[in-house]
């Protein structure tokens, strides 16, 4: 019955949330996160240990079935559940979900490469280790530019016009982009690991699909970024109209990474994000986005995720449906070992950029729903339906 079926979904949820659960992945993981290496093979080792993972999990959602319900009339049952009575109810998606998540292997792997780099990070040493969703050293105080995001602004918009390559060390190169690093001046570093990682890509976007696409936080933004969920303005504005404005983003990374990286909730984000309209030309943009302290009104210092991150978006100089964007930032990856940096370079931002582009191009672009959120697209009266996200408990964000 619909009914029984509902409750052995969410049973099973609370078992795959449960502490038994968590304590027994935790063991899983430091039993077998060291045969995970930080290169592009998925090694068949890999598989082997996930299977052994999926099974355990097969035991805990089967632990949750009551006795009069055999395995085999749940399964028989379910999929006419979910394509019928389940179809619209908020807490079998969220059920279901979970359940499909636990088990991906793309998200076990990312598990254990989490876990690993954590590890790596807490050993001796580890500030000259992987460190690259913190920024505590960067932005110690007012003369690093890790704080300082007009100074980095005015970096990146220069580099965005300029080809020199003099200092600039590359980590990453594919045909249509490059990720290049230079060690910060001496006189700005807090850590001997502080650096600039300076991006430039081709995107197969207009000017303003790009500006769409980075920018837009309207619920259509889910169409393209899927770890989106949600806006907020905690002292007012709004992302279209307004060039500086503090957003409270939601994001979920899914459950296996929400467990590892906050406790398996879902993330808040919070930012100041400032936009420079035809800088360092006309018909280009550069904007900030700045990790920020609500109760301080302030830059935040000690953020667990965020660094300052920079970026100019310009028409490509002889493609007139692309773009070129130059992002820059400042952190303190420069003590990792250039193989684990071009691995994380690589595992991370151009795959993520990409697929980004992809979604766009096919949900957004070929049904005609690109916003114009130029300063002209503005003018012309362009308001965009934003569905802002209830107030969350500051114990579910890392804002």
């Amino acid at each position: 019955k619909p009914q029984k079926i509902r409750d052995v979904m969410v049973a099973m949820e609370d078992r795959i949330r449960s502490e038994e659960f968590e304590t027994w992945r935790s063991s899983f993981v430091n039993e077998h996160v060291d045969v995970f290496t930080f290169d592009d093979e998925n090694k068949l080792e890999y598989t082997d240990i996930h299977r052994k993972y999926e099974a355990k999990i097969e035991e805990f959602m089967v632990s949750a079935l009551p006795p009069e319900c055999p395995v085999e009339e749940f399964m028989a049952q379910l999929p006419g559940f979910l394509e019928g009575p389940g179809a619209k109810d908020e807490a079998i998606g969220k059920a279901a979900t979970t359940l499909l998540e636990a088990s991906d292997f793309e998200q076990f792997r990312n598990m254990m490469l989490f876990t690993k780099k954590e590890r790596e990070q807490a050993g001796p040493n580890s500030e000259q280790l992987l460190n690259g969703v913190s920024i505590n050293s960067a932005q110690a105080d007012g003369k690093s530019l890790g704080v300082d995001h007009a100074a980095l602004m005015d970096m990146c918009a220069q580099l965005a016009r300029s080809n020199d390559a003099s200092g600039w060390e590359e980590c990453l190169k594919l045909d249509w982009m490059r990720i290049d690093r230079r060690p910060v001046e001496a006189d700005r570093r807090r850590s001997p690991s502080d650096i600039y990682l300076r991006g430039v890509w081709t995107m197969n976007l207009s000017f303003v699909e790009c500006v769409d696409m980075m920018f837009n936080l309207s619920d259509l933004r889910k169409e393209w970024d899927p770890n989106y969920s949600g806006v907020r303005f905690p002292f007012g504005g709004d992302w279209y109209g307004s060039d500086t404005v503090v957003t409270s983003v939601d994001v979920d990374f899914g459950y296996l990474m929400n467990l590892v990286m906050n406790g398996g909730r879902p993330f808040t984000l919070t930012c100041k994000n400032y936009r420079r309209w035809d800088v360092p030309s006309a018909g280009s943009v550069t904007f900030a986005m700045v990790p920020w302290d609500l109760a301080r009104n302030d830059v935040d210092r000690n953020h667990k995720m965020l660094s300052i991150k920079t970026g100019t978006i310009e028409p490509h100089p002889t493609l007139p449906d692309k773009v070129v964007m130059t992002t820059l930032e400042c952190n303190t990856m420069g003590g990792m070992p250039s193989w684990a940096l071009h691995w994380m370079l690589r595992a991370t931002a151009p795959s993520m950029m990409r697929n980004m582009e992809s979604r766009y191009i096919a949900n957004v672009r070929a049904k005609g729903l690109t916003t114009d959120l130029t300063p002209a697209g503005i003018k012309a009266g362009t308001r965009p339906q934003t569905k802002v996200a209830p107030n969350k408990s500051s114990s579910c964000s890392v804002s």
